[in-house]
């Protein structure tokens, strides 16, 4: 009899102690998946935390519509944007009807603006104020006038803005290309930041003649730069005729001068350059600058035609010191993988401080 308890006992301790195996064993497991997904966060995850806070969030469009209204002048192939079609001294009216679809009263800048290029290849109608190109003769603020440059128009009400045009004595062929922009106006409040201001364009042309005009690109100086604290270098390009150059397709390349290697190949497509402007087109190195003298060559094409343009250009030392210290491109490489690396060690050190523990509660 008492050999039989002493049998059940030490069946029922072994059975205990197995349970309490399987519950450290169990418990080993559950830590080591712990630590090892922080493992992983820290060498994967960090990464996609920051691109995920750099993603952009989308506007809400604004709650009024612009329709345009158009002239006797208005080209009848064209319905979207105004086009028109005059002869030297001729005037005409056109109009836009704003419509506020709110429930407050809403106040509005209407702006005539001339087309430019901005640093993307892209025209630009929005600018009201930029450093215009020598071959701009013709300014649209001084051939338009416009009865409302601000207004308030109240919630669920419309309002009619008239333009009178008058065209300029000496004839020109070519284009006259800009925008009429509607932009809301909108009180500065303490305690709020950044509000999106959501604009409206509508396109403006005009013409005398359909007279053809050549094309014509010209190359500019080559400047290394910062844009967002990014490396940059980019060479001043001029459209100086009459003329809006779209589709155009381009090859940016910059090597060592005498070298065949290039340390930045580019392509960006559909690029367009606004009549009678210039624009500096920005490559991002993606690197710090070095000291040493560079070639830059663009190609510029489209169906019909080409522009190649070379220019050498030398990176000063100084120049290279003083762009390196604040370049996000340069930091990254050095300070943010010491950083992603410390983190890393630290994790594997805390990882087998937890084993040697665990491995010692289980004897």
């Amino acid at each position: 009899m008492t050999l039989q308890v002493s049998l059940k006992n030490k069946k029922r301790d072994h059975s205990l102690k197995r349970v309490a195996f399987l519950t450290k064993e169990s418990q080993m497991k559950k830590y080591f998946m712990l630590f090892f997904s922080l493992l992983l966060f820290i060498s994967f995850g960090s990464q996609g935390f920051v691109n995920a806070q750099e993603s952009s969030s989308s506007e809400k469009p604004g709650n009024y519509t612009v329709t345009p209204n158009f002239g006797i002048s208005q080209k009848k192939e064209t319905s979207n944007f105004y086009d028109m079609k005059l002869a030297p001294k001729a005037s005409d009216n056109f109009e836009l009807t704003l419509n506020n679809e709110s429930n407050q009263p809403q106040t509005f800048q209407i702006e005539i603006n001339n087309a430019t290029t901005n640093c993307n290849g892209i025209v630009d109608y929005t600018q009201s104020k930029f450093k215009k190109d020598s071959s701009m003769k013709l300014d649209l603020k001084d051939l338009i006038k416009n009865d409302s440059p601000q207004l308030t128009v109240g919630g669920h009400q419309s309002h009619t803005v008239r333009f009178h045009l008058t065209m300029p004595e000496q004839a020109f062929n070519g284009i006259l290309l800009g925008g009429i922009v509607v932009r809301p106006v909108q009180e500065k409040k303490e305690g709020k930041g950044i509000q999106n201001v959501f604009i409206h364009t509508i396109a403006l042309r005009i013409s005398e003649n359909d007279t053809p005009v050549h094309s014509e690109l010209i190359g500019g100086d080559v400047k290394i730069g910062q844009e967002n604290l990014h490396n940059q270098v980019s060479m001043a390009i001029r459209n100086p005729q009459a003329k809006l150059m779209s589709q155009l397709n381009g090859d940016f390349i910059i090597t060592k001068k005498g070298e065949t290697k290039p340390l930045v190949n580019i392509q960006k497509q559909n690029l367009s350059i606004a009549p009678n402007s210039a624009f500096e087109l920005p490559v991002s190195l993606n690197d710090h600058f070095k000291p040493g003298t560079y070639t830059y060559k663009i190609v510029l094409k489209n169906d019909h035609e080409d522009w190649q343009f070379s220019k050498d250009f030398t990176i000063k030392e100084s120049e290279a010191n003083m762009y390196n210290q604040t370049s996000v491109d340069y930091t990254k490489k050095t300070d943010l993988n010491w950083i992603h690396y410390m983190l890393v060690g630290i994790t594997l050190f805390l990882l087998l401080i937890l084993f040697y523990f665990l491995g010692k509660r289980s004897k």
